[in-house]
């Protein structure tokens, strides 16, 4: 497809900030790359919302709970520690970053790429084909029109 723009999504979990480490240092300027903490919390109020609408409490999404990328119980004693945990980023073909969101606190939770997404298709001309690689791109199937 002509003019088709192809990104990636992932979370890096070695970028991270021990809470010991302290934070007692000259204020630094957060780089524009970087979408603002008030923006990601915006995009996980939106997805809460939607499924108190949408599913019960007892609905389950098995996609999720079968990949380890997305189940962030599985990695607690990674970030146990840390008050920064990683960075969620999207990528282009070239592997240039685009876009980064800091996971703060938690693991790779739906949030951080459907505020990626949702910036990046802000950003761009509005009838662009865009295609999205993501590893587990399935359990954003159900929040993707949000």
């Amino acid at each position: 497809m002509q003019n088709r723009l192809e990104v990636c999504l992932d979370g890096n979990f070695q970028h991270r900030h021990q809470s010991k480490a302290g934070r007692n240092h000259l204020p630094v300027v957060t780089p524009r790359i970087f979408l603002k903490q008030s923006y990601v919390d915006k995009v996980s109020r939106e997805i809460i919302d939607a499924e108190t609408v949408d599913m019960t409490p007892e609905q389950t999404d098995r996609c999720t709970d079968a990949h380890k990328a997305a189940n962030d119980k599985r990695n607690e004693s990674t970030w146990k520690g840390c008050d920064d945990t990683g960075i969620m980023g999207c990528c282009c073909r070239h592997d240039a970053v685009i876009y980064l969101a800091n996971i703060f606190k938690s693991g790779e939770q739906r949030h951080f790429p459907m505020a990626l997404i949702k910036r990046l298709l802000a950003d761009i001309e509005p009838n662009r084909p865009v295609g999205f690689l993501y590893d587990i791109g399935c359990s954003m199937d159900k929040y993707i029109n949000l």
